[in-house]
């Protein structure tokens, strides 16, 4: 440990004059800069039944809602951390918050769903310039290993905060003056971020600021669009369908050729090299799984609180906050916990306990105790908030400060390419469930062929929409035939979590990670010597 320990000083050696007081005001307005990101999102998944009922909108549409803000996010954070490297990470880390608040102002005057998804495409964009470039302003502030791990799990634990705080907010504010007002919310957080960030974070660049690779940016908006596309659009045309099997084809071909160019470029947008040590490579894996967890869950699970509970937006807020309270009370026990023992416990332990919890949601039924459900959220949310800062710290600690912007980057790509898979993949696989067993069950109900059919074509929408004299039988049914898809997402769950262990096991050996920030030294030698 001690060699590990030396290996993270020489890279993190960088003289600094900021006094403590100003290196914790930095902190906080990064914090809150990421705050304002993350709860867009959490507010949003409250909202998602109140969208359905506004736009006549099904499954598709709620998840391209969603989706299109998290695609736009991981397509250009690499690009935006190589941004701030180059032209200044004040000045972007500004710049993405006045486009945020740009595209939350076009979100909240949307008159349908074509609208809002590309508002929220504007959002992403000014997203995109938050997330690398606050980690990457903590990375060049906090140059004591102690001091960063601190606050990397603190800039960690927002997520957890603004997941708490999210439902909740929304809950509110839609119940009271309706779903527009969740978007407006940003504005007034956005402003106050601003003001802070030109009084008080000093401008920073990279030495050698990295070129601007427009070969793999152009093939990384292509592969990720086009391959998130195909499963979202795969439950309504068949997954074997000619578009969805051209799609998915497209799609490999795309990957391959990103992987083949970016091998050749000097300065490519996406580091391969980094993946050629275990450990970094194994965090990234598990940023991917873990997110697409969260994603998934939180897509899910909103829609089963409202619309099969039939719990109001705050309600529904009120019910996850469990989950929520224990990711943001984790989070920061694990980076101090991190600072001192390392990664390895928290990302062992942290598999079996998403893997109980999602275990504990086979049993999901209508009408499931608030108690039973709460356990489980929270077991979750220990889980989570537990592997966020080690994945995070583990990935970033290893690469060279000048490179902080790209190493950031990449590793919340991954977090956002988990995201937008777990919204596409799990959301589709639901709803491909849900059509196949809402026929059979309403079998039973002897419906008339017209209305049976009419049942069949809404989808999502059977679980709220009126169906006459037999809404009431039709909504039962419908909910039950929805907790039953469910499980075939959540045993999905329970796969992944398995293979998150067996990702942990081997990323965490004494070896990985010595051999990991061994790399980052490496390369920064190699570089910049």
């Amino acid at each position: 440990m001690n060699r590990i320990d030396q290996l993270v000083r020489q890279n993190a050696a960088l003289p600094s004059p900021l006094s403590n007081i100003r290196k914790h005001v930095i902190l906080v307005i990064c914090c809150v800069s990421l705050f304002m990101n993350y709860l867009d999102s959490t507010i949003l998944n409250v909202a998602l039944p109140s969208l359905q009922h506004a736009f006549n909108a099904d499954e598709a549409a709620l998840q391209w809602i969603v989706d299109s803000f998290l695609l736009v996010l991981t397509c250009l954070l690499i690009l935006a951390g190589s941004l701030a490297d180059r032209f200044g990470r004040r000045r972007v880390l500004v710049t993405g918050l006045v486009i945020f608040i740009i595209g939350s102002s076009g979100c909240s005057v949307s008159g349908n769903v074509v609208e809002l998804a590309i508002a929220r495409v504007v959002t992403g964009v000014g997203g995109a310039m938050l997330v690398p470039t606050t980690l990457s302003i903590v990375r060049n502030t906090f140059t004591d290993r102690a001091d960063l791990a601190r606050a990397i799990g603190i800039w960690s634990g927002v997520y957890g905060i603004a997941c708490a705080c999210g439902p909740l907010i929304g809950g509110i504010l839609i119940d009271t003056t309706g779903w527009r007002s969740i978007f407006l919310v940003n504005i007034p957080v956005g402003l106050v971020g601003i003001a802070f960030a030109l009084a008080y974070i000093p401008e920073s660049v990279a030495e050698r600021p990295r070129q601007i690779d427009l070969k793999g940016q152009v093939l990384i908006i292509a592969f990720l669009g086009l391959l998130v596309f195909s499963i979202i659009e795969a439950p309504g045309r068949g997954w074997t369908a000619p578009l969805t099997v051209l799609g998915f084809t497209v799609s490999v071909a795309l990957f391959l050729l990103f992987l083949w160019v970016e091998a050749r470029q000097v300065e490519p947008l996406f580091e391969i090299r980094f993946f050629s040590n275990v450990a970094f490579a194994g965090v990234n894996m598990l940023a991917i799984i873990t997110f697409i967890l969260m994603a998934g869950f939180l897509f899910l699970n909103t829609i089963y609180l409202q619309q099969v509970r039939g719990l109001s937006a705050l309600g529904a807020g009120l019910f996850t906050l469990p989950l929520m309270i224990s990711i943001a009370i984790c989070a920061p026990i694990s980076g101090r916990y991190l600072s001192i023992h390392g990664p390895k416990l928290a990302m062992m332990l942290s598999a079996p306990l998403a893997m109980s919890s999602f275990a504990m949601l086979l049993f999901t039924r209508p009408s499931t105790p608030v108690g039973y459900l709460f356990v489980a959220y929270i077991l979750l949310g220990m889980s989570l908030g537990t592997v966020n800062p080690t994945i995070t710290h583990t990935a970033v600690a290893s690469m060279p400060p000048e490179q902080a912007g790209v190493a950031s980057a990449i590793a919340s790509t991954s977090r956002q390419i988990g995201s937008a898979f777990g919204v596409a993949v799990l959301g589709s696989v639901a709803a491909t469930f849900l059509h196949r067993t809402l026929s059979s069950n309403l079998a039973p109900l002897h419906l008339s062929t017209i209305l049976q059919a009419r049942v069949e074509q809404t989808g999502i929408g059977a679980l709220s929409q009126g169906f006459g004299n037999a809404s009431s039988q039709i909504h039962r049914v419908a909910g039950a035939s929805y907790t039953d898809a469910l499980r075939v997402a959540w045993w999905i769950c329970i796969a992944l979590c398995g293979l998150w262990f067996l990702v942990a096991r081997r990323t965490t050996t004494a070896n990985a990670l010595e051999a990991s920030i061994r790399s980052g030294a490496d390369q920064f030698t190699e570089e910049y010597a």
